[in-house]
C-alpha cells in the first residue's frame, strides 16, 4: 500500500485533483476536506503519498488506518471562556454564566453540543450576599440612675432578592447607639453618635 501511495504521488504534482486523490509532499501538513469530514494529515514517510478520496470509503479508510509515519490530527472537543454572570434570578437568588464547547477537526473549529466535551456549560452560583445597617430608630427614655438612653438598629443581609435581619457582628459593628441624659427630667449632652 505504502509503494502505491509514493508511486502514485510521483506522477502528480499537484496537491489536490477534485475529490477523487490528494497529494502531499514529505515534510508537510494538509487540510483534507472530503465527504463532509476535514481531516489534518501529517507526511512524514519520506516521500510524496497519494491519499484516494474518491468515495468515504476510501477516504474514511484512510484516516482510520493511516501508513506508518503519516499522522492524522484527532478531533479534539474543549471549552471556551465562561461569559459574565447574567442578573440575580428571584426567589432562586442565583446568577448563572455559561461557556460553549468547540470541537477541532484539526481543520476547522465549530461550536458543537456541551455534552460533547462531557460536561455543563451552565454555571450557577449564589448571587452576591451583602449586609448593611438600617437607620437607627429613636432614642429610648432616659435610664437612671446611669443617666443613658439608647437607640437601636438593625444588620441586613441581601442576597440580591430580599433583605433579612442578622445577628449585628456581620455588618461589622454595634446595633446599639447610646447618649448621656439627665435623670432630673432635662437631656443632658453627647449628641448623636452614628457607629
Amino acid at each position: 500500500m505504502l509503494m502505491l501511495l509514493t508511486l502514485c504521488g510521483l506522477l502528480f504534482h499537484s496537491s489536490a485533483y477534485g475529490a477523487d486523490f490528494h497529494q502531499v509532499n514529505n515534510g508537510t501538513t494538509v487540510d483534507i476536506n472530503e465527504h463532509g469530514v476535514c481531516r489534518e494529515v501529517t507526511n512524514n514517510i519520506g516521500a510524496a503519498i497519494f491519499i484516494p478520496t474518491k468515495t468515504s470509503t476510501e477516504w474514511a479508510s484512510f484516516y482510520n488506518s493511516p501508513p506508518t509515519n503519516v499522522s492524522i490530527t484527532p478531533t479534539t472537543h474543549s471549552y471556551g471562556s465562561y461569559g459574565s454572570f447574567g442578573s440575580c434570578q428571584c426567589p432562586a437568588a442565583t446568577r448563572t454564566r455559561t461557556r460553549s464547547c468547540f470541537q477541532d477537526d484539526g481543520c476547522t473549529t465549530t461550536s458543537v453540543s456541551c455534552s460533547s466535551c462531557g460536561g455543563d456549560c451552565t454555571d450557577t452560583q449564589a448571587c452576591t450576599i451583602t449586609h448593611s445597617y438600617g437607620s437607627f430608630g429613636p432614642f429610648g427614655a432616659c435610664q437612671c440612675p446611669a443617666g443613658i438612653r439608647t437607640r437601636t438598629r438593625s444588620c441586613f443581609r441581601n442576597n440580591g432578592c430580599s433583605n433579612t435581619a442578622v445577628s449585628c457582628s456581620f455588618c461589622g459593628g454595634s446595633c446599639t447607639n447610646t447618649q448621656a441624659c439627665s435623670c432630673g427630667g432635662g437631656s443632658g449632652g453627647g449628641g448623636d453618635e452614628d457607629n
